[in-house]
């Protein structure tokens, strides 16, 4: 029996009370009914942009881009090395976790820093000016609340002025061409995560595992979601204490075991001396409670044993 008719049955009253009650009652079902369309079309449409979105992520990060960083790029460098950009960025991860500022904020910064050396040659003097000057842009870009420039002239202990880290700002703009848009590991790093069906351990071992990457140059060697996808199966295999890459994560990464073996190796090898090398803030920060003593987890050192070659890394250009 009709719904409608059962409620005219049961609802004492006269004729026009009880057609009155069906109006509102269809009105309801109709407007429930478009409810109902409207946000099946709502999430239609969010997930036909989120695939333009990730697909022109995809396009930047596998083609040559304004993005992309030389990994050669310090063989133009005349007064600075790899060691010391690994100082710089070692103390900047220092600073940021000092500041509360977001994730996303310093693999922007790291971003800008490596993208600014391979068109500037900076002098060693001005390397930190250029490492404070790249986070208060990225913390422009990203953050809702900015640290103001007299606070970076503090954590740099007065090596430089307001006006010189003003100066610094416009020649890194203009040598960049305003570009801050750019697909880091952290953006990679999110969607593989969900794949992942990942839980609050494993989405801090594995940016704990992609952090210690930022430190070293050689790993400028692979593309962004190469480093992200990494990062999240050495995480998997550090806490499972067995390979763990399921058809999912491939699917969505676009990498197999096999591509991220290498790379992950390197990630395992970072782990295991991270605690013990002169530059430490990766670890100590990943020692903490507020992010779960990931940096405790034992290394998997048996996947530096597993046989096989992996192909050799994609480079950034």
């Amino acid at each position: 029996m009709n719904r409608s008719w059962i409620l005219i049955v049961q609802t004492r009253g006269t004729r026009l009370q009880q057609q009155n009650m069906l109006k509102s009652f269809t009105s309801f079902t109709e407007k429930m009914r478009w409810i109902s369309r409207m946000r099946r079309c709502f999430i239609y449409n969010v997930l036909i942009r989120m695939n333009k979105f990730l697909a022109t992520l995809k396009k930047l990060d596998r083609k040559p881009a304004k993005s992309c960083v030389n990994p050669d790029y310090m063989s133009s460098q005349q007064d600075i090395n790899a060691k010391m950009r690994a100082i710089l960025i070692d103390w900047l991860i220092e600073v940021h976790y000092k500041f509360e500022l977001m994730d996303e904020t310093l693999f922007l910064t790291v971003n800008v820093i490596d993208r600014f050396l391979e068109k500037e040659v900076v002098p060693r003097k001005k390397l930190q000016l250029v490492g404070i000057t790249a986070l208060l842009l990225a913390c422009k870009y990203e953050e809702v609340s900015v640290p103001v420039v007299e606070d970076l002239v503090l954590i740099s202990d007065r090596a430089y002025t307001k006006g010189q880290i003003l100066e610094m700002e416009k020649l890194i703009l203009n040598t960049l061409q305003f570009n801050m848009s750019v697909p880091t590991p952290y953006v990679f790093m999110k969607r593989f995560l969900k794949a992942a069906d990942a839980d609050k351990q494993l989405e801090l071992v594995s940016f704990f595992m992609l952090e210690l990457c930022l430190v070293e140059y050689q790993m400028l060697n692979y593309r962004p979601s190469h480093l992200a996808a990494a990062a999240v199966y050495t995480a998997q295999c550090a806490i499972n204490r067995c390979q763990q890459w399921t058809k999912v994560c491939e699917s969505h990464s676009r990498y197999t075991g096999d591509q991220l073996l290498e790379c992950s190796r390197m990630m395992v090898d970072f782990h295991q001396k991270a605690g013990t090398g002169k530059l430490t803030g990766v670890h100590r920060k990943y020692s903490t409670y507020k992010f779960g003593c990931a940096a405790k987890i034992l290394p998997a050192q048996f996947m530096l044993e597993l046989g096989g070659t992996a192909p050799p890394p994609s480079g950034a250009i």
